[in-house]
């Protein structure tokens, strides 16, 4: 008989319901699973988006190094034109440096695409690689160095007739004044020095630049996207000879003689004809 109550007495507690097991589990399953499946999503479309950006940002890099050899090229290929024959004289330089075929046009370069490398500490930035504004200078006066050659080539088609006479000679002022007169002249001399100098100094810095961008920027990009995704540019410069001589630099301008030309001291034709970017 007591045996036989147990039993029923464990029967009823049996029918008694848990509230975790019966209620609440039932309910926080399917939330939890909803819970998990949005965050995965959620991460794989955040993971997705960063890559996307973080492959953008490749492609920028990649394009301005694009652009910087492009302009490399050019700016070799303009002073391939002169720099074996040219001295310190004005008179002979002038004489000297030939219209030039502008080969490379204008580098349409945003610069906006490369906000991201100024998001790093400020101590690389620091670095004039790692600086937008400087970086964009390079541009720029790459594309002003282009106009100023082309209005010399002008200039010069239009004077031709008067100057052949003195090619492969010794030329005084007197003669080249009488020949052009004192304006023309002194436009003419002031657009070389402009240009030489200008070829010059963007030729050693975006070679400098070239093999300087891609050192600092690569820690920028996540080695998983390098590894994975997109492949930082290098450009390996030319070693053959006659690169290595167009990086030098052309004889100092004889600023006593210049003076004469323009009829200032010397020091202010030096001042005038400063360096852009060598010091």
């Amino acid at each position: 008989m007591e045996e036989s109550l147990n039993t029923i007495a464990q029967a009823i507690i049996g029918l008694h319901s848990n509230p975790i097991k019966d209620y609440i589990f039932p309910i926080l399953s399917p939330l939890l699973s909803a819970a998990l499946g949005a965050w995965a999503a959620f991460y794989a479309v955040n993971t997705q988006e960063h890559n996307r950006m973080q492959i953008k940002n490749v492609d920028a890099l990649n394009e301005t190094m694009l652009s910087a050899n492009e302009v490399r090229n050019s700016l070799m290929s303009i002073k391939d034109n002169y720099y074996k024959s040219i001295g310190k004289d004005p008179f002979q330089r002038m004489l000297t440096v030939p219209p030039v075929i502008l080969n490379g046009g204008p580098i349409q370069f945003s610069i906006s695409s490369l906000v991201f490398i100024t998001q790093v500490s400020s101590n690389r930035v620091n670095n004039r690689w790692l600086r937008i504004e400087y970086i964009e200078s390079l541009f720029k006066n790459y594309n002003n160095v282009l106009a100023m050659w082309q209005k010399r080539n002008e200039i010069m088609h239009e004077i031709m007739p008067h100057i052949m006479q003195f090619y492969g000679k010794p030329v005084s002022l007197a003669e080249l004044v009488d020949a052009l007169g004192q304006g023309p002249l002194a436009m003419l001399s002031d657009l070389t020095e402009q240009v030489l100098m200008i070829t010059d100094d963007l030729l050693v810095e975006i070679s400098c630049f070239l093999v300087g961008f891609p050192e600092v920027s690569k820690d920028i990009i996540p080695k998983k996207i390098k590894n994975n995704f997109r492949s930082l540019l290098t450009i390996q410069l030319p070693d053959n000879e006659d690169a290595i001589n167009l990086l030098s630099i052309i004889p100092e301008l004889d600023f006593e003689m210049a003076s004469k030309i323009h009829n200032i001291t010397a020091e202010e034709v030096k001042s005038r004809y400063r360096r852009l970017y060598l010091k």
